[in-house]
């Protein structure tokens, strides 16, 4: 079995090795699908889209026919739970406490085993120093404040970015029309909870989103790249969308660019 992680920043690196020709990276493509055809099992992983890359530098697609595409869904809170506890069996410490696995729970992002672990790990650490008070008070503090102080800041760097890199691959009128389908998308999960995130009829976005002749044919095509891409969710036979997870969720909705800017 070939398993290969990050595929696109692979391919990414190999494009710019090879002075920005994607003859490289359409070998390499070729050579993965004839592989396959031959019956070799293959699992091909990214934390970012493929698609629209692959566009933006001219490289046929035609040699990811024949993949599966997997969204890996988000464990169930008693499974995040187990998740953190299994982590703090294997590095205990004294201070540590079921509350303190239940305070990460609710406050990561997704729970994705990446989120959790990350979370985990920044707690940790602050638990290990000694320095800081004990009880169970001071422990969810302490969880608090590393959540407020390094973990969204350090996250944002680690995770947050890729979506905007990614993002950055679009061409301006499909950035315009992506983020006015974005913030339709979070207006109507404002309200709700991370485990209840919802779709939306495309029907009900669609004047906001493409308000100009000629955005409507351009708009079908950049759903279909997000899609793609991992940052929505399109499901064309009951004519809904929504984001893809709570992780794109959370990505929208901690960005400037909301307000057509970019972070420096």
């Amino acid at each position: 079995v070939l398993m290969l992680d990050e595929l696109p920043y692979l391919l990414e690196n190999l494009y710019k090795q090879a002075g920005n020709r994607g003859d490289e990276l359409g070998r390499l493509l070729a050579a993965f699908r004839d592989w396959r055809e031959a019956g070799m099992p293959m699992a091909l992983a990214g934390s970012v889209g493929l698609s629209q890359y692959l566009r933006t530098i001219g490289v046929s697609r035609q040699s990811l026919t024949g993949i599966v595409p997997v969204r890996l869904k988000p464990l169930s809170r008693a499974e995040a739970l187990a998740m953190v506890a299994a982590l703090a069996a294997a590095e205990p410490l004294d201070r540590w406490r079921p509350a303190i696995a239940e305070a990460i729970v609710d406050r990561v992002v997704m729970l994705s085993p990446a989120c959790l672990q990350f979370a985990f790990d920044y707690v940790h650490r602050a638990l290990g120093t000694g320095a800081l008070e004990t009880g169970a008070t001071a422990d969810i503090d302490m969880v608090d404040r590393v959540f407020a102080e390094e973990i969204r800041r350090d996250f944002d760097k680690e995770f947050f970015n890729q979506f905007d890199e990614r993002l950055g691959q679009y061409d301006a009128a499909d950035q315009g029309l992506a983020r006015r389908l974005f913030t339709g998308l979070e207006a109507a999960n404002r309200d709700r909870a991370r485990d209840t995130l919802i779709a939306v009829p495309f029907d009900s976005l669609q004047d906001q989103i493409a308000p100009t002749e000629g955005d409507d044919e351009r708009l079908a095509a950049l759903i279909g790249a997000l899609d793609d891409d991992g940052f929505l969710i399109d499901d064309p036979d009951r004519q809904l969308i929504g984001f893809a997870d709570n992780m794109v969720r959370g990505w929208w909705a901690s960005r400037d660019h909301r307000r057509g800017r970019r972070r420096g």
